[in-house]
C-alpha cells in the first residue's frame, strides 16, 4: 500500500500517488547502487527539470517561475531551497501555502499577465505544473537520518523524461534494480505479510466468499496466496490473466475459482468499449464468433452483447458478475443510450466519477 507523503491528504493538488512506496517493502541502498557505479543520486531522486520541460508546463509563466522558483545549476534547474523544507509538496502544492502573495507581486513587477488564454489563475498553473514536474523523477529516498541510504524506484520511472535522458548503461542499470524492485524482491515479505493479514480476517469472516482483484500489475506471489486461502480471482476477456493467453482471455478456459465478468467499474462497459474500440472489437468478435472477412456492426447491438454475456455465463468460472449497464446492453430499450454515459469511473481522470 503507498504512502501519500506529507501532503495534504484531502488536497486535491497533494503529492503525487507515484511519489509514495510500498509498505512493507525491501528497499534499495546505497551500497547497492554504489556497486553499480551509481553515484549522482542528486540526479536521480531530484525533479529532472530542463528550459524546455519549464516552457511545456508553464507555458506564458515560464520566465517568472524561474525566476521565482527555479535556480540553475550544472545545466538543469533545481527548485530554490526556501520551497524544498519540510517538502516540495507541502511548500508548493498544498491548499495552506504562503508563496501566492508574493508570485503575484513578481507578475505584476515584471509586468507579466496574470491570467491564461484558458482562464487558469497564474497560482493554478504553477500548481498544475510543480505536480507534474515533482514526478519527473527516477528513485525515492527516504526521509531521516537512520533511512537517509535507502532509496526506491519511482512507480513508472522508466517512461520519465529524467529516466529517457540518462545514459544508455545507467537507464540499463536501472531498469534492471527496477525490475527486480517491483517483480521479485519484495515477494516473499509481501508474501508472509499477506497471510498474517488476511487469515485472521477470513476466519473471522464466516459466510462470505471473497473475491480478489488480481489483474494488471500483480507481484507473482499474489497467485499463490490467493489459491493457499481460496479467494476468488477475476477473469476479464479484455485483460488478458497472462501474456501467453494472447490480445484477449479465452472464458472457456477461466480457472473455477474466479469471477468472470465482461468489464469493470474501472473500465468501458461493454457497449463503449466495442463503439470506442472498434478494430480491436472486430479482431475479439472474429476470433470466437464470426468468420474472417465477415463485417461487424459498428454500434454494439443486442445480439452482439448476448453473445458476449453468454460465453461469460457459459465459462467454468464459478461466479459471473456482470455490471448492470452491461444486462442493459441486452434490451433494445436500454441500448440505445449513449454508451459513455454509463462509463462509473475513469482511472486516468482523477476527477472523472459516475
Amino acid at each position: 500500500k503507498g504512502e501519500k507523503g506529507t501532503a495534504d491528504a484531502t488536497n486535491a493538488m497533494s503529492c503525487p500517488g507515484v511519489l509514495g512506496r510500498f509498505r512493507p517493502v525491501i528497499s534499495i541502498s546505497r551500497n547497492e547502487l554504489e556497486d553499480r557505479g551509481i553515484w549522482d543520486l542528486d540526479r536521480l531522486c531530484k525533479p529532472y527539470i530542463t528550459p524546455e520541460i519549464v516552457q511545456e508546463h508553464f507555458g506564458y509563466l515560464s520566465e517568472v517561475v524561474t525566476s521565482f522558483f527555479l535556480v540553475m545549476q550544472h545545466g538543469r534547474y533545481y527548485i530554490r531551497q526556501e520551497f524544498t523544507e519540510p517538502s516540495v509538496s507541502s511548500c508548493i502544492l498544498s491548499a495552506n501555502v504562503t508563496w501566492c502573495g508574493n508570485f503575484l507581486n513578481f507578475i505584476n513587477e515584471a509586468g507579466g499577465e496574470t491570467t491564461s488564454s484558458e482562464g487558469h489563475s497564474p497560482v493554478q498553473k504553477v500548481k498544475e505544473g510543480f505536480r507534474i514536474i515533482l514526478q519527473n523523477v527516477v528513485l525515492l529516498c527516504e526521509h531521516g537520518e537512520d533511512k537517509k541510504d535507502h532509496f526506491h524506484p519511482r512507480f513508472g520511472c522508466l517512461e520519465t523524461t529524467s529516466f529517457k535522458a540518462l545514459e544508455p548503461w545507467l537507464q540499463e542499470s536501472v531498469a534492471s534494480l527496477y525490475n527486480d524492485y517491483f517483480f521479485s524482491r519484495q515477494d516473499s515479505i509481501w508474501r508472509s505479510n499477506a497471510l498474517r493479514t488476511l487469515t485472521p480476517l477470513l476466519t473471522k469472516s464466516e459466510g462470505m466468499l471473497v473475491c480478489g482483484e488480481d489483474l494488471g500489475l500483480v507481484p507473482s506471489c499474489v497467485s499463490g496466496v490467493m489459491r493457499d486461502l481460496g479467494i476468488l480471482g477475476l477473469r476479464i476477456q479484455r485483460m488478458p490473466f497472462s501474456s501467453c493467453e494472447g490480445e484477449f482471455g479465452d472464458t472457456s478456459e477461466y480457472p473455477y475459482l474466479a469471477v468472470a465478468s465482461p468489464s469493470c467499474h474501472d473500465m468501458l462497459p461493454l457497449r463503449a468499449w466495442w463503439e470506442e474500440d472498434h478494430n480491436r472489437a472486430q479482431r475479439l468478435w472474429h476470433r470466437d464468433f464470426g468468420e474472417e472477412g465477415e463485417e461487424v456492426v459498428e454500434k454494439c447491438a443486442p445480439r452482439v452483447a448476448r453473445a458476449l454475456v453468454e460465453r461469460h455465463l457459459e465459462s467454468p468460472a464459478c461466479l459471473c458478475v456482470c455490471p448492470l449497464q452491461d444486462f442493459l446492453g441486452l434490451s433494445s430499450k436500454y441500448n440505445s443510450r449513449p454508451p459513455l454515459e454509463e462509463r462509473i469511473n475513469d482511472p486516468t481522470t482523477s476527477k472523472h466519477y459516475w
